[in-house]
């Protein structure tokens, strides 16, 4: 009930995020510089024109001001305008990471210093993030981008030919990032959802699913939940609900195409995991139109599938 309760205030704040600027909040978004900032770097004497920077952030981050969170949004705003104000005054020594790597690593002290406890399942003990810039308090309230009909696969960026059923996009986050992301659902990198997108039916989409097991290797609030795997949870048939508690308990993996180990345990992932709970059976959601379901675990693949999708032209009902 505390978890469901949880979902319902992020639902609430989506919803008035929604109100205040005729959009859902994206997981990270890319914006223009005024003007082109060049960066050499002091290993290899190479250099680079930046012409844009990503915000890194997480719609996690986007919905404070609309979950009595206006100060440590502030904060963030802050943190982001000074990192920008030494970029553009050329007065930046070393990287200008939010540059090259995105504002969520100079707001990464923020998500280590503030739990936000309605972000947290209960039935999860784990709620710190993994060490380093990435780390931090964490969410365990993922958004949806959608569905992927394929394996995620880290070794090819390019959009398969024939393209398949499903949307793809390419992820431009930071260096080492890439490869297909969904775009066929409310929150993903740069989306512009509105009701009006959700053609599927508000109530026959969701906007939150849990991902609260544990050993799951998770990152800070702050942080977008690219790359490849973004905040969409819903894969194809070898990644179900809860496909964590099917598995070797003793080994806890799944495939990842192209990741060096192909399968590594859920302790070596970041954001690349499916949608699964502490919860016996199954797992809390948050739908579009505010409302809350516990989905069963042995949901049907095309149901999951359609579930997360806004605009496949097929109206799922959970059973």
């Amino acid at each position: 009930m505390k978890c469901a309760n949880n979902i319902k205030q992020m639902n609430l704040a989506l919803q008035n995020h929604h109100d205040a600027q005729n959009v859902f909040p994206n997981d990270s978004q890319r914006y223009d510089l005024s003007s082109p900032v060049n960066y050499t770097n002091p290993l290899t004497g190479s250099e680079t024109a930046y012409t844009s920077y990503s915000d890194g952030l997480s719609c996690w981050a986007k919905i404070f001001p609309f979950m009595e969170q206006t100060g440590l949004s502030e904060k963030i705003n802050t943190k982001i305008n000074e990192a920008l104000n030494v970029v553009m005054s050329g007065a930046a020594t070393g990287e200008p990471m939010i540059v090259t790597r995105g504002a969520h690593t100079i707001t990464g002290t923020l998500a280590q210093e503030n739990k936000i406890t309605v972000f947290l399942c209960p039935s999860n003990l784990t709620i710190y993030g993994e060490p380093g810039v990435t780390g931090g308090n964490y969410c365990h309230y993922f958004a949806n981008s959608g569905a992927l009909e394929e394996s995620a696969d880290l070794s090819q960026t390019g959009m398969p030919n024939p393209p398949p059923p499903f949307t793809y996009g390419e992820y431009g986050g930071s260096p080492g990032g890439g490869g297909k992301i969904a775009t066929n659902g409310v929150i993903y990198q740069n989306s512009n959802t509105s009701f009006a997108s959700i053609t599927d039916g508000s109530s026959n989409t969701f906007a939150w699913g849990e991902i609260a097991w544990e050993k799951y290797k998770y990152a800070g609030w702050n942080r977008s939940t690219g790359p490849t795997s973004n905040s969409a949870k819903a894969y194809a048939a070898q990644l179900p609900f809860n496909y964590h508690k099917k598995g070797d308990p003793t080994v806890n993996t799944y495939p990842i195409i192209g990741f060096n180990p192909s399968n590594p345990p859920v302790s070596q992932q970041t954001s690349c995991g499916p949608y699964g709970s502490q919860h016996p059976g199954g797992l809390n959601i948050g739908n579009c139109d505010g409302s809350i379901r516990f989905v069963n675990e042995t949901v049907a693949d095309n149901i999951r599938l359609g579930y997360a999708c806004i605009n496949d032209g097929t109206a799922v009902v959970l059973p």
